[in-house]
């Protein structure tokens, strides 16, 4: 904070730096937003996109609300926002795409109903809350002078004429080709759709993935939260799936859970047609 300005390369270094430690880096964004200038703005915006943790976004965010806070008058770079809400818009539907997956396919067969697919699943849906608040913080700091904070409790409100405006009041304030994918995630009409037309707003966004509960647990080994890869893992090896042993290998030598990835290749090690 006595340095001031000049400072700013440093932290951008650091904050963008993968192996300084994580307990780090989560609180760098506040110290740049008391910085309070508009580099400090254009470097924590910018730096939303691509955040690999989702702890590290929500520092960001929180970190911008600050600066906004501390220099109202001060506009804020619209882009990376707005590549943020893009990016967010894109996780909300992959995630309620393996969600409807996972739910589907323990009503096909019901021995998927694991200890591992019960925790996927509330996994997913507290990622998504997450996201969805997210979503709100990004959109709030995009529009000023709009009550994003009224809109949110509205669009989870109980009563559905309160519910359906603020539905349109959100689709109103959104950028015209994100209207649709955003109020499609917050329809709570849709719900009981098949899920292609669940996810069909969306459609500008995401491509549905295979109707295929193997492809899903093996997309989910390459997703990008260690959280989701280390609870599939564990799936895979209470389902005995050794059609996935490769990709568990593969997850194995990134570090991932290691623990965790190891139980799952000897769980499937051990099945028929396993190997070591």
């Amino acid at each position: 904070m006595a340095v001031g300005g000049p400072v700013l390369p440093l932290l951008d270094d650091a904050l963008a730096d993968p192996s300084l430690a994580e307990g780090v880096r989560i609180h760098l964004p506040m110290v740049i937003a008391e910085l309070a200038s508009p580099e400090a703005a254009a470097l924590l915006a910018r730096s939303l996109v691509g955040a690999g943790s989702g702890v590290l976004r929500y520092r960001l965010l929180r970190a911008l609300n600050r600066l906004h806070g501390l220099a109202p008058g001060l506009t804020l770079p619209t882009a990376p926002l707005l590549a943020a809400v893009r990016d967010t818009v894109l996780s909300l539907y992959w995630m309620l795409d393996w969600s409807i997956l996972l739910a589907e396919g323990a009503r096909a067969q019901p021995k998927r109903r694991t200890p591992g697919h019960e925790l996927l699943s509330t996994l997913l849906d507290d990622k998504q809350a997450n996201a969805r608040e997210r979503l709100f913080r990004l959109l709030d700091l995009m529009h000023e002078g709009e009550d994003f904070e009224d809109l949110w409790r509205g669009v989870l409100s109980s009563d559905p004429r309160r519910r359906g405006s603020s539905l349109e009041l959100l689709e109103h304030a959104l950028p015209r080709d994100l209207r649709g994918a955003v109020v499609g995630l917050f329809d709570q009409s849709r719900a009981e759709l098949p899920r292609l037309d669940r996810l069909a707003p969306g459609g500008a966004f995401y491509k549905p993935a295979p109707d295929d509960y193997d492809a899903m647990l093996s997309a989910m080994l390459t997703a990008g939260s260690e959280s989701v890869q280390a609870i599939a893992a564990w799936h895979a090896g209470e389902l005995g799936r050794v059609e996935l042993l490769p990709a568990l290998r593969t997850l194995s030598q990134s570090g991932v859970s290691a623990e965790v990835v190891a139980h799952a290749i000897e769980a499937l090690e051990r099945s028929p047609g396993g190997r070591p």
